[in-house]
């Protein structure tokens, strides 16, 4: 401080000081002669940080024994009860206004060794906490619910920004910057470049501009300004309003009539004066104080009808020093780089993403010319990876929207550091932070389909190259952080967290960013990720505990995941409110996988259903049935043979045009087939013809063949109506499909489940159409047709097919003329033929029966 404002500061003390009694044997507090009784706790902690500001030892001393009283007087929920402008009748009333004024001289005293204002800090901030209504918006009194009023919210940044000095936690960094982005949003919406003193939830004004209040949270938002992203772009509007208030007082406006605990800005120069602080002429410290303190400054103001005093000569003091103190001093807010919850070597080890890890997931690559680098993706399609940022802007390859994907996941980054390729890693990071900036990398993410899948996995992939870096001392460049508060951004969207797996997979990367850039991914970001994820993992499972998705494989994917995410809660404790998901999640996976014990094979393969190919299971098989008729799933798991039957759905991921589909399993072998899944690629017509009616064995109109589950299966639209019942009557089951495309073309199939038979009577109607039964029949085994009966014969098991001999058969084996017909795909990417074989009715006739016996070879 300059010479100047010490001499002012001593002047303020003694005017405090000589009203300061002893409060026990180690405590002192400060009495206001106008209110008959003690002054405010707030004003006991502004004089307190006065007395260390100016340091010396007998003032420190003095200040000590302020904070030990007003840690004993603080009220159990952390706030500091009002002594002026108070109701004169009921209950203590508080104010975020009395924490936020208090707080930089609190820091102050803990600077100076006074421990006991940590502790009040620490309750002030938990106080605030209990105050939020949303992200940077805090209720600010006891009469201000549902109510926004602004300059509360600069006070709970001051509380949070004082604390965060001392326990380096980063969530409180996150609260500061939230109330600066939720303040620079409302500078000038209703009038320029001002903030009015409150809006309601609708952002309608409720309560007017006010000179006051617009320097106090310039004065407040200035000193905690270090906090705040510079995307915010919180000190340009500091600035602006700064010159707001200055020019109001140059030519002494009036506030509006609504202002009612100041009847005018000139009340409270000392106030005011905090407009000073982002270099607006303003009178001087001394001729501020002097106003302050002069005759007219002292007189006493009361308050409203039925409330104690508004202004007081100890509170025009205690402000002054409390202002001094916030103009000569700023809290130490810089971030630790990489500050996290868990250790680098730990998080590696534990939780990177399988889709980023090195070792788990490698991401095979080769190098080419030019030192570039050439990645195989998940998709198994090659992509080379260039340090020119225009580079990223090319479309039309093999499955464009998976490609796609892989490629804006920088998936591959962990692998490629993983291997010593720091400075290639650095050279793609830049690229690819530049390209995302680009209109035209805007509008290339714009186009993805499954850009919240790719952003997912980018956030996971950045925090793993994070911990990378940090294991081993590596400095990381500024293109990781930005490109995680790009990602952030987009995640925060209305809507960007889906109800399906990759919202899922997006709510969790943000969990996991948290730890690594919590001033990035605030703890209200976590709170709606940890939502989001209750309500997606919760709602992914029926009451029977099948999938919506309408797959084994992706049932299999959400409970592995659930699964990581107890671990991560078990690791890392409480991360926002992530901590409340580990039991949730428990109780979610023990249900989910009691029935996907049933859905798997006995020789522990999946059932290609929906998108799934035959890949291995984690899970052991478990003999016993499965029935949702809300998903329109049936499975049966006996000791040598499976049974999947689908009719309707409660969701159109992943669904395929399978209804009335029925596929067999026996002994080890697939003798009645389902199509399984080749990419997702629409434009591929294998894809086409796995997932189209084409690839799956049930009572079908032959003129659907070439339709794409997703022009049928629509969320509100969809053309098809469907549903399973199923009653369960001992060893036979009777299951009733009906199906409907359009409302017009219905079939209807009853099929009876029973050891080693399934009888089939369908029926069909349509004005134009015939219905045909279709069977999916291994090209790996001997198949034989005759009239009115097919064999089948594997290396394992055997089939009979029997049906009214009067009825032709077609069939077709891995044809590519006219439509790909008679393709199965038993894992990613491979395509195998098979037979299908399609049974027509009698003419004139539209029902039709079936007969299939089936069992294990004895023959050898």
């Amino acid at each position: 401080m300059t010479a100047a404002d010490v001499a002012v500061g001593r002047r303020l003390a003694d005017e405090l000081v000589v009203h300061v009694r002893a409060a026990g044997a180690d405590g002192a507090r400060l009495v206001d002669p106008d209110l008959g009784g003690d002054a405010s706790l707030c004003s006991q902690s502004q004089l307190a940080g006065l007395l260390c500001l100016l340091g010396e030892a007998e003032d420190v001393a003095l200040a000590r024994r302020l904070v030990v009283d007003v840690e004993r007087r603080q009220g159990p929920d952390g706030g500091f009860p009002s002594v002026y402008n108070r109701p004169l009748q009921g209950a203590a009333w508080h104010d975020l206004a009395e924490l936020g004024a208090a707080a930089p001289g609190l820091l102050q005293c803990w600077r100076r060794g006074v421990v006991e204002a940590r502790t009040v800090l620490e309750r002030a901030a938990a106080h605030c906490r209990a105050h939020k209504q949303l992200p940077g918006v805090f209720r600010k009194n006891d009469d201000s619910a549902g109510v926004d009023v602004l300059n509360g919210d600069a006070y709970a940044a001051a509380c949070f920004a004082a604390l965060y000095e001392i326990t380096r936690e980063p969530a409180l960094l996150a609260e500061v910057a939230e109330v600066a982005d939720h303040l620079a949003t409302h500078l000038g919406a209703h009038g320029e470049d001002e903030w009015v003193y409150s809006v309601d939830g609708k952002a309608a004004v409720v309560g007017g501009f006010s000179v006051a209040y617009q320097a106090t949270v310039v004065g407040l938002g200035s000193w905690w300004a270090g906090g705040v992203p510079d995307e915010v772009e919180w000190r340009a509007a500091l600035a602006r309003a700064a010159r707001r208030a200055a020019g109001s007082l140059e030519r002494g406006d009036r506030d509006d009539e609504w202002a009612t605990w100041v009847p005018d800005w000139s009340v409270v120069p000392e106030i005011c004066w905090l407009a000073a602080v982002e270099g607006v002429p303003a009178p001087s410290v001394a001729a501020v104080v002097e106003e302050a303190l002069s005759d007219a400054g002292r007189t006493p103001v009361p308050g409203r009808e039925g409330r104690t005093a508004l202004k007081t000569p100890v509170r025009v003091a205690a402000n002054c020093a409390a202002s001094l103190v916030l103009l000569r001093t700023r809290p130490d807010l810089r971030l630790e780089p990489l500050t996290g919850v868990v250790d680098a070597e730990r998080y590696l080890s534990r939780h990177a993403d399988d889709a980023s890890r090195p070792g788990t997931t490698r991401w095979a690559y080769t190098l080419v010319e030019d030192g570039a680098v050439e990645v195989e993706l998940p998709n198994r399609v090659r992509v080379r990876l260039d340090r020119d940022a225009g580079a990223w802007a090319h479309g039309g390859r093999a499955q464009e929207q998976s490609t796609l994907l892989w490629e804006h996941s920088l998936g591959f980054l962990p692998t490629l550091e993983h291997d010593g390729r720091s400075e290639y890693v650095d050279a793609v990071l830049e690229s690819y932070d530049a390209f995302v900036r680009t209109p035209a990398g805007a509008d290339l993410l714009a186009s993805m389909t499954s850009l919240d899948h790719s952003v997912a996995v980018r956030l996971r992939a950045l925090c793993t190259l994070a911990c990378q870096r940090r294991a081993v001392g590596r400095p990381q460049p500024a293109a990781v952080e930005r490109l995680v508060r790009h990602a952030v951004a987009w995640a925060r969207q209305p809507g960007r967290i889906a109800g399906n797996n990759h919202g899922m997979m997006l709510a969790a990367a943000l969990a996991h960013a948290h730890l690594l850039w919590p001033h990035v991914v605030s703890p209200s970001v976590v709170a709606e990720a940890t939502r989001r994820l209750r309500e997606i993992i919760g709602g992914a499972f029926d009451e029977a505990g099948v999938c919506r998705e309408n797959t084994p494989a992706y049932q299999a994917f959400y409970l592995r995941f659930a699964r990581t995410l107890v671990a991560f809660v078990d690791d890392v404790g409480s991360v926002g409110e992530v901590a409340d998901l580990g039991a949730f999640l428990t109780a979610v996976v023990d249900a989910g996988e009691a029935t996907l014990r049933v859905m798997v094979r006995p020789d522990r393969t999946f059932a290609p259903v929906g998108d799934s190919g035959a890949e291995r299971a984690d899970v052991d098989p478990a003999r016993g049935v499965v029935v949702s008729e809300e998903s329109g799933a049936y499975y049966r798991n006996e000791a040598d043979w499976h049974v999947v039957a689908r009719c309707g759905s409660s969701s159109h991921v992943h669904k395929h045009m399978d209804d009335t589909a029925v596929s067999l399993w026996v002994a080890g072998d697939d003798l009645i087939l389902d199509g399984g899944l080749h990419n997702y690629d629409w434009r591929d017509p294998v894809t086409v013809a796995v997932k189209s009616q084409r690839g799956h064995s049930g009572l079908v109109f032959p003129r659907f063949d070439d339709l794409y589950p997703g022009a049928v299966h629509r969320p509100g639209v969809s053309r098809v109506r469907s549903e399973l019942q199923v009653v369960r009557g001992g060893d036979v089951d009777t299951l009733v499909c009906s199906s409907s495309i359009d409302d017009v073309h219905r079939v209807r199939r009853v099929v009876e489940v029973t050891g080693g038979a399934l009888r089939v009577m369908d029926s069909f109607e349509s004005p134009t159409d015939v219905a045909v039964q279709r069977f999916l029949l291994p090209a790996s085994a001997e198949v034989t047709v005759g009239e009115g009966e097919v064999g089948v014969r594997s290396d394992h098991a055997w089939l009979h097919l029997r049906f009214d001999p009067r009825r032709s058969v077609a069939r077709w084996t891995g044809a590519t003329d006219e439509g790909h017909r008679g393709w199965v795909s038993r894992s990613w990417g491979s395509a195998e033929p098979c037979h299908m074989v399609d049974i027509a009715p009698v003419d004139g006739e539209t029902v039709m029966w079936a007969s299939v016996t089936f069992g294990a070879r004895t023959d050898g």
